[in-house]
């Protein structure tokens, strides 16, 4: 019995370019920055018999994104498909829902988009409207989903959308009858638990329409109340006598960037320290505590490291004269590093490398010769030889991207400039692109954009100041607008700033003194991105301390300080005002060069 159905939906949102670790940050800071993103879609069911058949409930889908963030004009769906429901751990407890777009704008050049709603059987069953009406979203660039995505939001569909999708059903009767029959049984089954008749689905749909379009109301008019956005404790699920699970947030199969069907992902602490030794820890995220798991051979000096969480690997530089970029798979359920390969940095005393916003290669600033290099990634995750190095200019310290790619950033603390570049993610080449310097002789070591890239901020480490710039995302070039020093007033001592990091909600900003020995808050005024002094907040107790790295978790809750004299990490919560509440030390037995923190699943 072919027949035909076809419906249109229409979801509103906010987005953010990466490095937000959560879609609810990235909603966050996508509405802050007003970044909107609206999907106007058509699905077509041609035979609803088959598509019921299908494991995965297949459907065509067609219309435009509108996303100004990525291109003024609407992005046209060359193809696309809705998994309408598919049972992401083969127990019926928890049903995604899949939109996979393949776009193209004006300029002819293709994205993709991925979106996720999560129906699951908890404690509470008219949750069930919020889950069937929010979209967590990830855009990638090109065709393929590979490496990190450039933008990461949520959408939802307020109660007159709903109305409208309701309304704009079309397509032969029985096939309707069919369609909406094994819409309302499959989520019964969910909310209700396999032992329930389904035929009992019927009896309560009323009840669930109420329910439905109350909460939707609700939703719409800005009650969020069928998100739960705190992580779960590692074993806190727990199940009812049904088997329903009675505390998973809709977002736990979205922290980091878990598939379908993995767990949700864990909080990991990094600690890089010469002796060529690179310390995994477990983070309790109510806590702070870090708990050992394990110490890995990592060359000579892994100085700095950089995170792929969605292909669970591990980079790192070996800081030496013949200086060597190292590639490890890691392995979450024990914490170990496992070696890939490693290759040569192309330059002498490597101090930091990143992954490109496209996930095709890691950048590596050498210090000594003063140069930066970009290693392909390999299809195993090792890394191959240098497809281009350049020598912006002496003592390269950081070579980083703007969050949605295309322009790379390198401070040269020597030459007392931050050099621009284009990198071309085709070849693997860069070009110049300029310089811009900081204040006479301030040596600029450090540089942090801000989620929505509208401004950036960089650490000075002989003039122990932070200088704001604006950004301008067509040319890739930023702009001083305002320096500011890392000190309180009256200090004389010695000192040297070191590291600089951006609050994910992009409302603060975090550097470290070496010497004063503190880490200094920074609000961000949202409009004109210059910074305010909130206060400053001593690394440690009992001697000398050195905070040479500071990193925040991806949730922006928690704060850590790598203290290299001290041979220690300390903690400390980011309270709602930006404040930090100093945790203790949380590890210690090393001489810490680098800390950060990385969801894995």
């Amino acid at each position: 019995m072919a027949g035909i159905v076809r419906f249109t939906e229409t979801l509103r949102g906010h987005i953010a370019a990466r490095p937000t670790e959560t879609h609810l940050f990235g909603e966050a800071e996508g509405r802050l920055s007003r970044q909107e993103l609206i999907c106007m879609l058509t699905v077509v069911t041609p035979d609803v018999d088959r598509m019921i058949a299908d494991p995965f409930h297949r459907s065509p889908v067609f219309g435009c994104v509108i996303a100004p963030r990525i291109h003024e004009e609407p992005l046209r769906v060359e193809r696309g498909h809705l998994d309408l429901f598919f049972d992401a751990y083969g127990d019926g407890r928890i049903l995604h829902m899949r939109y996979e777009l393949h776009l193209r704008d004006e300029m002819n050049r293709p994205w993709l988009l991925q979106g996720i709603k999560i129906a699951a059987r908890r404690k509470w069953w008219p949750t069930l409207p919020g889950d069937t009406t929010t979209l967590f979203v990830d855009v990638y660039p090109g065709e393929s989903s590979e490496g990190p995505s450039a933008y990461r939001g949520v959408l939802r569909q307020g109660l007159v959308g709903v109305l409208s999708q309701a309304s704009s059903f079309r397509g032969d009767p029985g096939a309707f009858f069919r369609f909406i029959r094994f819409y309302v049984a499959s989520l019964w089954r969910v909310f209700t638990g396999p032992r329930t008749d389904p035929s009992k689905a019927w009896s309560a749909l009323g009840t669930f329409l109420v329910a439905f379009f109350l909460a939707t109301f609700s939703t719409a008019c800005g009650e969020d109340f069928s998100i739960d956005t705190t992580p779960p404790d590692a074993g806190s699920e727990s199940t009812s006598d049904d088997g329903a699970l009675t505390d998973v947030p809709p977002e736990a199969a979205l922290l980091g960037d878990a598939s379908d069907g993995a767990a949700p992902a864990k909080l990991f602490g990094f600690v890089g320290a010469p002796g060529g030794k690179i310390y995994v820890y477990s983070v309790n995220e109510t806590t702070g505590a870090f708990s050992s798991m394990g110490s890995y051979a990592a060359g000579t000096n892994p100085s700095f490291l950089a995170f792929d969480t969605a292909h669970a690997r591990v980079y790192s530089v070996d800081e030496k004269t013949a200086g060597q970029a190292m590639a490890f798979q890691f392995t979450s359920s024990t914490g170990a590093l496992t070696e890939i390969n490693h290759v040569s940095s192309s330059g002498a005393g490597p101090t930091h490398l990143s992954i490109d916003s496209s996930g095709k290669f890691v950048l590596v600033a050498n210090y000594t010769s003063g140069s930066v290099a970009v290693l392909p990634i390999q299809s195993n995750g090792g890394l191959g030889a240098a497809t281009d190095t350049k020598s912006p200019g002496a003592k390269a310290h950081l070579a980083i991207t703007n969050p949605s790619g295309g322009h790379v950033f390198v401070p040269c603390l020597g030459a007392n400039v931050i050099a621009e570049m284009n990198l071309n993610t085709t070849t693997g080449t860069l070009s110049a692109n300029g310089t811009v310097s900081p204040p006479a002789s301030a040596g600029p070591r450090h540089l942090a954009f801000l989620p929505n890239e509208t401004f950036a901020y960089g650490i000075n480490e002989t003039a122990s100041s932070v200088t704001a710039y604006s950004y301008a995302s067509a040319s890739g070039t930023l702009n001083p607008i305002q320096t500011i020093s890392t000190l309180p007033t009256g200090f004389s001592g010695s000192n040297t700033g070191a590291e600089i990091v951006v609050h994910p909600t992009g409302k603060f900003v975090f550097g470290s003194n070496r010497g004063h020995d503190s880490i200094v808050t920074y609000s961000v005024h949202p409009s004109t991105g210059m910074l305010s002094l909130i206060g400053h907040t001593s690394t440690g107790s009992g001697g000398t301390q050195t905070p040479r790295s500071i990193a925040i978790d991806p949730e922006g809750s928690l704060i850590f300080s790598g203290n290299s004299a001290a041979g220690n990490v300390t903690g400390f919560r980011i309270e709602s005002t930006g404040a930090l509440t100093p945790l203790g030390i949380v590890a210690s037995g090393m001489t810490p060069t680098f800390v950060g923190l990385a969801r894995y699943p």
